[in-house]
């Protein structure tokens, strides 16, 4: 496994102009807008991570791979360690950012209040990643990338539509989550975050035992 991760980090390294301008991007959109740049890094982040699995399908990439010692479960077990640890160190960054700029605006910042909502886009974070790389695995990434944007869609669709059924704003529908531990939230949000990557995970590998090397 040390492997593919070695060759990931030289794919990444081949688009670091991308990382870096994706950087000095969120540095400029963290000044502007502190919010934004904590789901706008890890997410540009978390994009070219997964198109590592596009690399790897090029010119029957694929094929070469599997004459490795490795199988497909080992590869895609790489490719979530992968990304979510660079979409980890990715929130970190932007999660910097978010403080710094913060501090630029305010002599004093509570930072125990702040922890709430820089924590809550770390989950969103994984839960992304562990969306795309199974779409990534079935369809490729420019069919890949017309199925997300449609489920996206979607999901705005219903949230539109329900807030209309219940004649209410839809945060106030759940207002009762305000009377909730905090505590007990973060853990209920890290529970499912980690089974549904665990699920995500076990549909990729079945994806992957699939195709025909």
């Amino acid at each position: 496994m040390a492997g593919l991760i070695e060759k990931d980090i030289r794919l990444m390294k081949c688009n670091k102009q991308a990382l870096i301008l994706f950087l000095i991007i969120g540095v400029v959109i963290g000044l502007q807008n502190q919010t934004f740049v904590l789901g706008w890094l890890p997410f540009a982040v978390s994009i070219l991570l997964i198109n590592t699995v596009a690399y790897d399908e090029l010119d029957k990439g694929y094929e070469f791979l599997m004459t490795l010692p490795l199988d497909a479960k080992m590869y895609v077990r790489e490719k979530y360690i992968f990304c979510l640890t660079g979409g980890t160190v990715s929130w970190i960054l932007a999660a910097g950012l978010y403080m710094i700029s913060e501090m630029r605006q305010q002599m004093s910042v509570d930072m125990a209040s702040q922890i709430p909502v820089v924590l809550v886009f770390l989950p969103v974070t994984a839960l992304l990643i562990a969306l795309l790389i199974p779409m990534q695995l079935i369809f490729g990434v420019e069919k890949s990338r017309v199925v997300v944007s449609g489920v996206c869609g979607a999901i705005g669709a219903c949230v539109i539509a329900f807030a209309k059924l219940v004649k209410t704003n839809v945060l106030s529908a759940f207002s009762f989550l305000n009377q909730m531990n905090g505590w007990i939230l973060a853990g209920i949000a890290v529970v499912a975050t980690v089974l549904l990557i665990m699920l995500s995970y076990a549909f990729s590998v079945r994806i992957m035992k699939k195709k025909e090397f």
